[in-house]
């Protein structure tokens, strides 16, 4: 009897809306939800052998045995929470879109205003088949005025894709602009500003890949040409006004505390102008923008964050606008062999993070 409800609790786990807890038709077996294994009860608790306890972070199943939970481990899978990001976009005369992100584990991401928005996870702790060979590529940023290159995780019958930021606005020279949109990518880029014309045409900012980030800012063809900001991975890039000074910030990244210190991740390029101000980066590796000859900010280095829009004389330094490149993320209570460019953490509970700044394969044994 025991057997068929442990069965029927573990075919459970693939549906959602689940109590916290769930009690057998016996009520001898019993099945407890928690957020992170460093919850699990210790050697002191007491409790009817048989008793189950799932722990979302890391999808294991852990046994009751009289004083202390045991771990029921699979001799051919393990599982990882995984932050896979898209290159950011480069900045033009509009701030380059973030990186696409995509999250697999039990967080919830969280813009710099959480009452703004929350994004659930796009699926639980990702599997790792024992003997397969996973492959890393992290996308580079995008140079100015190109869209950043797409992350991939890839393995025989797998493949996670986080797409590359849109660039902002394309000038094709060293003008601020030539009346362009932003470009579309995981994050969308600013609307480029267009000098001269007076007749306040919105120049829209590019679309973003749905579920990995937002789109990009609204320019304007007004004299001062202020230019629209690049979306983020929390929301979307700000936009000019007519009449007013141009602060169109880059859209806000998510915050994960997935190493273990909470950190921001994709944020968008702060929009630039001719004369008209500029907007701020987004948390997360968003580039400042700026105006006439001024030095606008490149994306952070593997954050996917857009780089930001320039001035009038913007092209006179090629890589002032680049999007920083991308990463990946892996935590896991196993241990994973590696080869590229990685470092190997601990989150302070247990679990050890993986983190490609570079292509590279992972695979346990």
């Amino acid at each position: 009897m025991t057997q068929s409800i442990n069965r029927r609790i573990a075919a459970n786990f693939k549906q959602t809306g689940l109590p916290e807890n769930i009690t057998g038709a016996t009520g001898g077996t019993s099945v407890t939800f928690i957020d992170s294994d460093a919850l699990i009860p210790s050697a002191d608790l007491t409790g009817d052998s048989g008793d189950l306890v799932f722990s979302r972070s890391s999808n294991a199943l852990f046994v009751c045995e009289g004083g202390y939970y045991r771990k029921l481990s699979s001799s051919s899978l393990v599982t990882a929470e995984m932050l896979l990001i898209g290159g950011g976009g480069g900045g033009q005369s509009g701030g380059g879109g973030a990186g696409g992100l995509l999250y697999y584990g039990s967080e919830v991401g969280r813009s710099s205003d959480s009452a703004d928005y929350e994004r659930k996870p796009h699926g639980s702790a990702i599997s790792i088949d024992v003997g397969k060979t996973y492959t890393v590529t992290i996308g580079d940023g995008g140079g100015r005025a190109s869209n950043g290159a797409n992350s991939t995780v890839t393995a025989t019958g797998v493949s996670f894709t986080a797409f590359g930021g849109g660039s902002g606005a394309d000038g094709g020279g060293t003008h601020i602009g030539t009346g362009f949109q932003g470009n579309d990518g995981g994050s969308g880029g600013g609307g480029g500003g267009n000098t001269g014309t007076g007749s306040n045409v919105r120049l829209l900012g590019g679309d973003n890949v749905p579920g990995q980030g937002f789109p990009g800012g609204v320019g304007l063809e007004v004299g001062n040409s202020p230019a629209g900001a690049g979306g983020g991975a929390g929301g979307p890039g700000g936009s000019a006004e007519a009449g007013s000074a141009n602060h169109s910030n880059g859209g806000s990244g998510l915050r994960y505390s997935i190493t273990g210190t909470e950190t921001y991740y994709a944020g968008g390029g702060g929009g630039g102008s001719h004369n008209a101000g500029f907007g701020s980066g987004g948390p997360g590796g968003g580039g400042n923008g700026n105006i006439n000859n001024g030095a606008s900010t490149p994306g952070t280095a593997n954050t996917g964050g857009g780089g930001g829009g320039g001035g009038y004389a913007h092209g006179s330094a090629s890589t002032i606008s680049n999007g920083g490149s991308g990463v990946c993320i892996l935590k896991t209570a196993s241990t994973l062999t590696t080869t590229g460019t990685v470092t190997v953490d601990s989150d302070g509970n247990g679990f050890n993070v993986y983190t490609f700044t570079d292509d590279g394969t992972f695979k346990t044994s």
